[in-house]
């Protein structure tokens, strides 16, 4: 597939992979930003912030929303570096193109968010790579955030549940941030899922779990977007081990997973990856039991676990 260049928002320069079936689109005035993700005859699953499109140079770190790799763990004069200049672009042998934040942080770590579409179908290959330009060894790890467009649910699998008799140590846990309210009628805790529904009204809110989940998903209108991943049992990872997260505030919801922390030194690389899809959906999916949730996905799940 030739990915093409194309207008976004008021960026002139934007890159453009598309199929029959699907399409994404990343700057290059900006970024690395994945900024559209969208079946062709549906709307964009991301969020955008209108307001923040199609400008550059800015001397703080803009939102703008689509998708993003930051460094973990969260601190701020780390994380949010900006990213609101050009972006340089590179050809890989396997068909995918990395796009360069050309940005140095102040702990001067590259980062390379690489995109790759497969030709017949919606499914899009994630790459996030980070590495360490500066002198000393560094504690990070990759991670990707991925911005969705508001008044959806997203949920996640929890591991089958184990025998009191037989399973005598603790196999997984759930992390809540501090301003996590447990009883926040957006957040379901079922026997099988975890649910995180969007409410423009209500305050923020972030869950993650530590534990060998491998996808997690959002429905948004007649759209479900899911997006598969890997979990290492026996690596470190930030944020008391959660290597997949969901935040939600007044205006958008966002799928966030990691790379095991590694000490990176001088020269050296972390890299994490994902993988996207997208199927349509004949009704807005907002099911009131796991059952009806689980009959609704399965179909889809089917086709890509």
């Amino acid at each position: 597939m030739e990915p093409t260049i194309c207008q976004f928002g008021g960026w002139e320069r934007n890159l453009r992979f598309a199929n029959e079936i699907a399409e994404i689109i990343v700057t290059l005035d900006v970024g690395p930003r994945i900024i559209s993700y969208r079946l062709l005859d549906r709307e964009n699953v991301l969020k955008v912030f209108k307001e923040e499109l199609g400008k550059t140079g800015e001397d703080e770190w803009v939102l703008r929303g689509g998708h993003r790799i930051w460094i973990a763990p969260e601190v701020k004069v780390i994380t949010n570096t900006l990213d609101n200049g050009p972006v340089a672009t590179r050809q890989e042998a396997d068909g995918s193109v990395a796009f360069l934040d050309q940005v140095e942080t102040p702990i001067r770590v590259a980062k390379e968010l690489s995109v790759k579409m497969d030709d017949n179908s919606s499914k899009v290959e994630i790459g996030h790579l980070l590495t360490n330009r500066g002198d000393s060894p560094l504690p990070i790890a990759s991670w990707g955030i991925t911005a969705l467009a508001e008044g959806g649910t997203g949920f996640f699998p929890l591991p089958p549940l184990g025998c009191s008799e037989t399973d005598l140590q603790p196999a997984n846990s759930l992390v809540f941030w501090p301003y996590t309210e447990l009883d926040d009628p957006r957040l379901v805790l079922g026997k099988r899922f975890v649910r995180l529904r969007h409410d423009n009204a209500a305050p923020p809110l972030k869950i993650g779990i530590a534990g060998s989940v491998s996808w997690a998903a959002y429905a948004i209108g007649c759209s479900l977007f899911v997006k598969t991943f890997s979990h290492c049992p026996s690596a470190t990872y930030t944020d008391m081990g959660s290597s997949l997260q969901l935040y939600t505030d007044q205006t958008l919801l966002e799928l966030e997973t990691l790379s095991p922390q590694q000490t990176l030194l001088p020269g050296q690389s972390v890299s994490h990856s994902e993988t996207w899809h997208l199927f349509p959906l004949d009704q807005p999916l907002f099911p009131k039991t796991e059952s009806e949730l689980e009959r609704a996905i399965a179909p889809f799940l089917e086709k890509i676990l």
